[in-house]
């Protein structure tokens, strides 16, 4: 049985985050891939993983919509900020959270430096 995390209806919480600026300066300006499974409940709210530059309030990436029932694997990628001290985060959340009864599933959350 595989280990995941799992997103209830509607609570929009940020299930995995990563701070590259505070702790990979070595990164900026290079490209990165997100991998990840996810499924969901088959829910209309459906998932997705988001890459969020929390400085610049702006996102680098967002994966396609996870909306299948079955384990299926999820890749995007993003180009760091030029700006090491810039605050990255990675989201694992539902695409449209006020869809009531929606679950989603993600494991194996990995960030790869290309």
């Amino acid at each position: 049985m595989p280990t995941f995390i799992t997103i209830l209806k509607g609570e929009g919480k940020i299930l995995t985050k990563k701070g590259f600026g505070d702790h990979c300066s070595g990164i900026s300006k290079k490209t990165n891939t997100v991998t990840f499974y996810g499924k969901t409940n088959g829910s209309a709210a459906q998932a997705k993983g988001r890459v969020r530059n929390e400085t610049a309030s702006s996102n680098l990436a967002t994966s396609s919509l996870v909306d299948t029932t079955s384990w299926t694997a999820y890749t995007t990628s993003f180009t760091a900020p030029s700006t090491y001290t810039d605050v990255v985060h990675i989201y694992m959340e539902h695409d449209n959270p006020s869809i009531a009864g929606g679950i989603a599933y993600f494991n194996e959350v990995d960030v790869t430096l290309n």
